[in-house]
């Protein structure tokens, strides 16, 4: 593996679905429509006992990347991301209220502390920390901004048990409506080159459906009208039953074109694309699909699916673009199609 999450933080999604798009989250996250750091949705983490989490395969090195505003600082050291295994807490990212990020082992033992002055408030910064869980040999990195602030190796950065991560958790500061999060990925390093280390500031730009693609199997009667395929899915936050498409046949697919990619100055590299649909059954057994992508005139599988009874996002991301085994570029991915199998 290595990607193992993307998300631009509420640009396909609300409040009411983010526990959907996310593992879990608590009741005071919300997601504001105007709040990023380029004018779009950002996650808004109300007061320290609020968070919003992801759970992702195991993996002793990890790197996160994410976009993060503190609008106040409150008194001390704030956590804003914990690194989990196996229910222990390896390690926790902090901001303090003298403008520096600190590591610890536990919640408690320092492994790392940058200078102060470096995080602002009231100002968006680009955070990346690769964390390798070891009871000796451990390392951390820290990035704020392109700049490295934190580089410590010969750790024991194991909280206790695994010397794994499995999840992550963003939390907010002691005062409420004081942070915000944007743009997040999440990767391990057992994939190879650019995919496995930092990828650097990077934006997650969230595109929706705008015309039917090459195929328009699944049924269309909920409503009735129109008869268009996109349409039941072209919200900007997902509708549950309003409107939807179906299917109960193996192998007919609905594909979808989108719109383009936001306009880059200098243009961008495309790390990746992830194709995301919010699916659930209607009844009791399995109900397998698989995501697509069809970037000019073949078809290619995502992995397959298990929708449940409970509407939640599945999700399939693309390093390299299927048709080409090639980096993605920002004309392929305007021309390409994304949809659903049901299988």
């Amino acid at each position: 593996m290595s990607l193992l999450f993307i998300d631009g933080c509420g640009e396909i999604y609300d409040t009411a679905s983010a526990a959907q798009f996310w593992t879990a989250k608590d009741a005071g996250v919300d997601v504001v429509a105007a709040g990023g750091r380029r004018g779009g949705a950002a996650i808004r983490l109300d007061g320290i006992n609020d968070d919003i989490r992801i759970g992702v395969p195991g993996a002793a090195t990890v790197v996160c990347g994410f976009a993060f505003k503190r609008v106040t600082f409150s008194a001390g050291n704030d956590t804003i991301l914990t690194l989990l295994g196996h229910g222990v807490i390896h390690g926790t990212l902090e901001t303090t209220d003298a403008g520096a990020m600190r590591v610890t082992r536990s919640g408690s033992v320092e492994l790392g502390i940058s200078s102060g002055g470096l995080v602002s408030t009231d100002t968006w910064h680009y955070c990346e920390i690769k964390y390798f869980v070891n009871n000796g040999a451990g390392t951390v990195e820290v990035r704020l901004d392109g700049d490295i602030i934190i580089n410590e190796t010969a750790l024991n950065t194991l909280g206790s048990g695994v010397a794994e991560v499995q999840g992550f958790i963003f939390l907010g500061n002691g005062i409420s409506n004081a942070t915000l999060i944007d743009d997040v990925y999440i990767l391990d390093t057992n994939g190879v080159s650019p995919y496995n280390d930092f990828l650097g500031d990077s934006r997650i730009d969230g595109l929706l459906p705008d015309g039917d693609g090459f195929s328009s199997a699944f049924g269309t009667t909920f409503p009735a009208s129109p008869t268009t395929h996109f349409t039941k899915v072209d919200e900007a936050a997902p509708n549950g039953d309003t409107d939807y498409n179906e299917s109960n046949v193996a192998n007919e697919i609905d594909l979808f074109d989108f719109a383009a990619l936001p306009t880059v100055s200098g243009g961008a590299t495309v790390w990746a694309v992830q194709a995301s649909a919010f699916l659930n059954k209607q009844d009791a057994g399995p109900a397998p699909c698989r995501l697509l992508t069809r970037p000019t005139s073949a078809t290619f599988n995502g992995a397959q699916q298990e929708p449940s009874t409970d509407y939640l996002y599945k999700h399939e991301i693309w390093e390299l673009n299927p048709q080409t085994s090639l980096e993605w570029t920002e004309s392929e991915v305007d021309a390409a199609e994304f949809g659903v199998e049901a299988l």
